[in-house]
């Protein structure tokens, strides 16, 4: 797989150390570099340059396929987002309140609100790199926050496979541990709730941030990472339910 590397913000530096060597992101240039995995499996990473705040929290995360299934995953990727199931009530809710909370400010999900947050000059400018996570198909990944936590269970030590279920909620005991941070989630396992619901609930609590930036008036507005909404309960799991719909 050939990048093309550059960064909206401060030099990072890809490291996948079974992959290949160090590539720095850099702001105002773009560097090429080659992935590329003889074997399938899941490989992990990390960003090896100081950028700031989170520099620790910066995972990477490699999926490698056959062609085949690299070809249905890019289709996959190309959809707009699921609309969810009108029985599943939970995520209906959630749906329409991502849209109406300042969530629908910052993160693209496609074929919901991307007049919103498709122009240059639109509110995503109200962050210090102009972007955050596009959440299409956020269920897919089976991780977030940086690739730090499990948005799903992960496999069990050893497994190595990429995707395809090792586990069911009948099978729990059979994935890995979702609190190791050393097993990423496997989106195709049962979800993991409790840190996306920590994430909504408190989300300085599980990373460095400075949500607040926008308070400073050397910042000019803009903020860095993700702020406490103050949400409740019970808008916390319509939030969930409907993230959670996103594959």
């Amino acid at each position: 797989v050939f990048l093309h590397i550059t960064s909206n913000d401060v030099i990072h530096s890809f490291w996948i150390p079974q992959l290949n060597g160090k590539k720095d992101a850099v702001p105002g240039q773009f560097n090429n570099w080659k992935l590329r995995a003889d074997q399938p499996g899941t490989y992990l990473g990390t960003c090896t340059e100081f950028c700031g705040l989170s520099h620790a929290n910066m995972r990477m995360l490699v999926r490698a396929v056959s062609v085949d299934e690299y070809e249905r995953w890019l289709d996959n990727q190309r959809k707009p987002a699921r609309k969810p199931d009108p029985a599943d009530t939970l995520a209906v809710e959630g749906e329409k309140l991502f849209a109406s909370q300042r969530c629908a400010n910052c993160h693209l999900v496609r074929g919901l609100n991307d007049d919103k947050v498709a122009g240059p000059d639109g509110v995503k400018a109200q962050l210090v790199a102009g972007v955050a996570p596009d959440l299409t198909h956020f269920a897919s990944r089976g991780v977030f926050a940086g690739g730090i936590y499990n948005s799903h269970y992960p496999n069990p030590a050893g497994a190595n496979q990429p995707f395809g279920a090792t586990c069911t909620n009948e099978n729990l005991e059979a994935c890995g541990d979702p609190r190791d941070l050393s097993l990423p989630g496997n989106p195709d396992n049962p979800p993991y709730r409790p840190w996306l619901e920590q994430w909504l609930r408190d989300p300085k609590s599980l990373k460095p941030m400075a949500p607040d930036e926008s308070q400073n008036p050397d910042a000019g507005g803009r903020v860095r990472g993700m702020p406490n909404l103050g949400l409740n309960e019970e808008q916390i799991d319509q939030l969930v339910a409907y993230l959670l719909t996103l594959k």
